[in-house]
């Protein structure tokens, strides 16, 4: 099913995204960032959730944010929430979610 625009009553937050550019770094060794920003409605989550093992270990998910997003997005991308500090939490894995039309929304775990 396409986009339901009343979905967004969902999702009070907005959320800037800045994509990475692929395999530049800076002197530091952190990825370089695209400066093109883009803004998307989003919900916040917060809640306990196991994600299967990551590597040999199996890590939790403390927060999860749902995003009116269908571009592919990565753990090096800067996501920014207002009035929300993410300084030290970890993009542990991003799933882009189908529907019966194709790409629908993005849910990314800290």
């Amino acid at each position: 099913m396409a986009w339901d625009i009343a979905l967004e009553s969902l999702m009070p937050l907005t959320v800037t995204v800045e994509k990475v550019l692929p395999g530049q770094y800076d002197g530091y060794g952190n990825p370089k960032l695209s400066g093109v920003v883009k803004t998307y409605k989003a919900r916040q989550q917060l809640r306990d959730q196991r994600l299967g093992g990551i590597g040999v270990e199996e890590v939790t998910s403390t927060m999860q944010l749902y995003l009116n997003c269908q571009d592919v997005l990565t753990a090096d991308d800067q996501i920014t929430i207002p009035g929300i500090d993410l300084r030290g939490k970890k993009i542990l894995r991003i799933r882009l979610v189908d529907d019966e039309e194709g790409p629908h929304h993005t849910v990314v775990y800290f």
